[in-house]
């Protein structure tokens, strides 16, 4: 029969355990973020803004590379190096973060296999951010998407990010929020269109 203080070395035991296992994930998220901030760092190991596209593509590879291991841990990283840097007045470093876990959301945020519309909104959500008002006016122009059918569209997204995602997790605050400035940019094109004229619904 185990004594209860022999119980209490093995629970101290199994939380050191655990508490050694979560460091090292977290050491291996820190050096995977380095791995994929480095991805678009030029000869010297310097970034400067706004990244040129074939930078921003070396930091989608990356992500490509990496997918099985884009994870809570890395994301955590991500947003604590976000608070030192901004503590510390990095600014640049602080815009190259967020500017990957852009790029990270975009890749979550693709849906396999969309067509009509649906297609449309992947379209949109893999572009860049400086893209998004171009495109979302292009495609309503052409006659490719109608602002309900796009917003609705849109709102599914999101709807299925939020629940198919844990709640409060890191995963879920980044992909919701990069579709909310995605919803953002798209009503404001919309407002635009239906000022001058053009159609959009």
């Amino acid at each position: 029969m185990e004594s209860p203080m022999s119980k209490g070395v093995r629970r101290v035991v199994l939380v050191n355990t655990v508490l050694r296992k979560t460091e090292q994930q977290l050491s291996d998220s820190s050096k995977l973020l380095q791995e994929i901030l480095k991805s678009a760092a030029d000869a010297k190991g310097e970034w400067y803004l706004p990244l040129t596209a074939s930078q921003v593509q070396s930091i989608r590879a990356a992500l490509d590379r990496n997918s099985d291991r884009l994870d809570e841990a890395l994301l955590s990283n991500a947003f604590a190096w976000i608070r030192k840097c901004s503590e510390d007045g990095f600014d640049t470093m602080v815009a190259l973060i967020q500017k990957v876990l852009q790029l990270y959301a975009a890749k979550q945020l693709q849906a396999p296999e969309a067509v009509g519309v649906d297609a449309d909104v992947n379209k949109v959500v893999y572009a860049e951010e400086v893209e998004w008002a171009g495109l979302i006016r292009h495609l309503a122009e052409s006659g490719s998407i109608t602002e309900p059918a796009f917003m609705e569209a849109l709102q599914k997204r999101m709807e299925s990010t939020v629940l198919g995602l844990q709640s409060g997790s890191y995963a879920q605050r980044v992909q919701a929020e990069y579709l909310k400035e995605v919803e953002a940019r798209a009503r404001s094109v919309f407002k635009e269109l239906a000022q001058s004229g053009k159609p959009s619904s």
